[in-house]
């Protein structure tokens, strides 16, 4: 119970936060909480491929940045890891299209833990 508290809790957090940034900067939210990703909720096209698919070489970058129902916030959705979770945070092309998409970006809100810097963002 306290973790599906918690985890809604990271949800609002990451959204309120990046909502609060793109009212005035180029922001798009990223989810990588692999345990529990849920920040597709706010994205105006729940169904698009996320980021699992982006590093596999199924998606675009184009097909995976959706925009949020509310803001003029960008969403990443974490997509369909699958059963392979490691393979998912260990692949060599996850932190090439994280940073692809920092350096697009005037903040990048990952939805994994609380950071924040000028290009990324990291709520947990």
């Amino acid at each position: 119970m306290f973790d599906a508290a918690r985890n809604a809790g990271t949800t609002l957090t990451a959204i309120a936060l990046a909502r609060a940034l793109a009212r005035n900067a180029r922001t798009v939210a990223v989810d990588l909480s692999v345990a529990s990703p849920n920040l597709d909720v706010v994205a105006a096209d729940p169904s698009a491929p996320g980021l699992a698919e982006l590093i596999r070489g199924q998606a675009s970058f184009s097909d995976v940045i959706t925009k949020d129902r509310s803001s003029r916030l960008h969403v990443v959705a974490a997509g369909q890891i699958g059963p392979d979770v490691n393979g998912f945070l260990g692949s060599h092309m996850l932190a090439p299209a994280i940073d692809a998409l920092a350096q697009s970006y005037d903040y990048l809100v990952d939805r994994k833990s609380t950071r924040l810097n000028s290009s990324h963002t990291d709520i947990s």
